[in-house]
């Protein structure tokens, strides 16, 4: 039984892992993933918020693990 339920959840964490985000009750959430043009991908959780690699807008996860940002224009001083 144990293998079977490591199978299931290969597909969003290895097998004896941790999870990267859980809730209140110890439950798994889903992970949103954001493509920063500067690096590497970066991982988040629901309600985790932070700046845009523009600099000038923000984004943030929701609870789907899906990254919403701002689109405002960008001005320079």
């Amino acid at each position: 039984m144990r293998l079977g339920l490591c199978l299931l959840l290969a597909s969003t964490t290895a097998c004896g892992a941790e999870p990267l985000c859980v809730d209140n009750d110890g439950e798994e959430q889903p992970v949103c993933v954001y493509e920063d043009v500067d690096g590497p991908p970066l991982e988040y959780c629901p309600d985790d918020h932070w700046g845009a690699s523009d600099g000038c807008n923000s984004c943030g996860c929701d609870a789907q693990g899906v990254v919403q940002c701002t689109s405002n224009p960008c001005t320079t001083p």
